[in-house]
């Protein structure tokens, strides 16, 4: 298991933008935790 994480500011359909952030196991190729949130400030991110 390798896992990295990655993180993006994207736009809701309702035009309020979020980041979202994705825990991926490189290896096998699956998200395996994700978290959006109008803050980049959550322990999630840091």
């Amino acid at each position: 298991m390798l896992l990295v994480a990655d993180f993006t500011y994207v736009k809701l359909v309702t035009g309020v933008f979020v980041y979202v952030t994705f825990v991926v196991d490189a290896h096998a190729g699956t998200i395996v935790g994700w978290e959006a949130s109008a803050s980049k400030h959550t322990r999630f991110v840091e």
